[in-house]
């Protein structure tokens, strides 16, 4: 079979609309900014830069900031310095500069908005029809499964570019399962985040599967259901409440809660070691770790030697855990799958660099994370009635899907989830910056399994994997707005220190420069008494040559006190001066 290329937006055309939209976004009043942000997003200009500045912009108008071209590129360069790439991201000032007066010339604005909005909307379908063409080259592809996929995928698009991309329809994942709705009503009544109290409820949820209910190997090797989440509030903002209610909201049983402790205490958590055997004997399978404060995971990461974020990442996968030494009984460690670990922690935004350093950044530690707000916006001022408890039990196992007792049993996952996974990670191998991050894929999968499991069926299907799309969709924004905010927080501490610095610098220079003034002006008084009379401007200055940079202030201080008298000189056609002491 033979396919036509799809063309890629990236013509001239389609760079002059992006330059007209950073350059109104930029220069713009305020219903035209507002319109385009309702339009577009960073992620749809082809151009990276372009959308870079595009979110600056919409960034320094949300804080009531100038938006013209120099603040614009002075933001950019900040935050490129902060991730540590190239200086502004490769854009100029006067790049910039170019695009406001693009923009000034066109009459339509949102014409050339709607061009980059559909030119985003091509890319995305291309992808999608390149996604399904790939998973078509598998000896064992159905057909009918990939037209399904490729459709919805289309349907998104358009309802995409229906809606506005930055809209995210409550309503519809709310109602979408009865389990949704009752973690909403119930959440509402104990005046909690709905989004918080479903993250806190799956994790609860995830924390009664057997360790060896397993993801597909769909890259690599099997993975683990251990799902960790940050409830992000300010102080007081309701990361507590979202986890009582979130425990009342669901009765699924026994949750095995732990608080925070040391890598090697958490692999305690699950075995400890047997002296009379002389073996590990494993005394849990199951372990949710509670974190009300962040704070109290970065004092426990700040200790000399600490492992726990690195035996936490380890545990996300659900790969062996556990530590070497001399001595046997701390020589302890548990097998791949052979436990299931949940993690639950409250974030102040302005506390998240534990888990958003740049360290833990490359180590994948954020990406392993569900972000989700602590805070409902969207309150309602008369809570609901208060539902009774969502009785839930471990669904029994598809009769449709192999297993053998003793062996890993392997959820059957939709091929819509199977074929972006795999998409992704071939884009990535192949060097493309731009490819869905696999952490964040593999996360999202773990959230489709965990609705598809509370709903009451063992399996991802693929509205399971859409629905963690939605979530997933918050979960970014989420970790976003925390970016955001350790940015501005870094940024005022830097000027804070810069001003500080500078003070500092001024009164060194002062001092110094007023001692040396002294001096000059001590070694100017020598020379004139032992003068006893007038003195030549070269003499004087050859007395005082190592004080030359001060001689003129300290000349211009001993006359205006009186101690020394100046006469203007014509020597051979050359006008000078002469000093001496005023007689006492």
């Amino acid at each position: 079979m033979t396919v036509s290329p799809i063309r890629a937006d990236v013509g001239d055309d389609l760079i002059l609309a992006e330059r007209v939209v950073v350059g109104a976004m930029m220069s713009g009043d305020l219903e035209t900014a507002v319109d385009l942000a309702a339009t577009l997003t960073a992620e749809d200009f082809h151009r990276s830069a372009h959308g870079l500045a595009f979110r600056v912009s919409c960034d320094l108008r949300s804080d009531g900031l100038l938006t013209d071209p120099l603040p614009v590129w002075t933001e950019m360069l900040r935050r490129s310095e902060v991730e540590t790439s190239s200086a502004a991201y490769g854009m100029q000032v006067v790049y910039l500069v170019e695009c406001v007066e693009v923009a000034a010339t066109v009459g339509n604005v949102g014409w050339y908005a709607r061009q980059v909005a559909d030119a985003a909307d091509r890319r995305r379908t291309r992808e999608t029809f390149l996604s399904a063409l790939g998973y078509l080259d598998s000896p064992d592809a159905d057909v009918a499964e990939v037209i399904g996929w490729t459709t919805t995928e289309l349907s998104r698009t358009v309802a995409r570019g229906l809606a506005g991309p930055a809209a995210v329809d409550d309503e519809s994942f709310w109602f979408a399962r009865p389990c949704l709705a009752h973690v909403r009503e119930f959440a509402r009544a104990r005046m909690a985040s709905p989004w918080a109290v479903l993250g806190v409820a799956l994790v609860r949820v995830l924390s009664q599967v057997p360790p060896e209910y397993v993801l597909p190997a769909t890259i690599g090797s099997h993975a683990s259901l251990n799902l960790f989440l940050a409830v992000v509030a300010p102080s007081g903002g309701g990361k507590g409440a979202a986890m009582g209610a979130a425990r009342d909201a669901c009765d699924v049983g026994d949750v095995n809660v732990w608080p925070v402790g040391t890598g090697e205490g958490l692999v305690k958590t699950f075995v400890h070691y047997d002296k009379d055997a002389e073996d590990i004997v494993q005394d849990e399978t199951s372990a949710v770790i509670e974190i009300h404060e962040v704070d109290q995971l970065g004092a426990v990461k700040g200790r000399t030697g600490a492992t726990i974020l690195s035996v936490l990442r380890s545990g996300w996968v659900g790969e062996e855990v556990g530590f070497n030494n001399a001595d046997a009984t701390r020589r302890l460690k548990v097998a791949p799958h052979a436990y299931r670990l949940g993690l639950v922690v409250g974030v102040q935004p302005g506390r998240a660099d534990v888990l958003l350093n740049e360290a833990e950044a490359a180590g994948g530690t954020p990406q392993r994370f569900v972000w989700l707000p602590g805070t409902d916006p969207a309150m309602p001022d008369e809570m609901p009635a208060e539902p009774k408890p969502w009785e839930w039990d471990l669904p029994g196992w598809p009769d449709d899907v192999e297993f053998h007792p003793g062996r890993l049993r392997v959820l059957d996952v939709c091929a819509e989830a199977i074929v972006t996974i795999r998409e992704a990670h071939r884009r990535r191998q192949r060097g493309d910056a731009e490819a869905l991050d696999g952490h964040a894929l593999l996360c999202r999968l773990k959230v489709a399994a965990a609705l598809g499991l509370l709903d009451g069926h063992a399996r991802v299907t693929a509205e399971d994997w859409r629905l963690a799309g939605t979530l997933m969709d918050i979960s970014d924004r989420t970790r976003q707005s925390v970016v955001d905010t350790l940015r501005r927080a870094a940024a005022e501490r830097n000027r804070a220190r810069a001003e500080a610095d500078a003070e500092r610098a001024v009164i060194v220079a002062d001092r110094t420069d007023g001692a040396q003034t002294k001096k000059a002006c001590a070694a100017i008084m020598r020379c004139l008494h032992r003068a006893d009379g007038w003195v030549s401007q070269s003499d004087l200055r050859s007395a005082a040559r190592r004080y030359r940079d001060y001689l003129d202030d300290a000349v211009g201080r001993l006359a205006e006190a009186g101690q020394i008298e100046i006469e203007t000189v014509v020597y051979q056609g050359q006008q000078g001066r002469k000093y001496r002491r005023v007689p006492t």
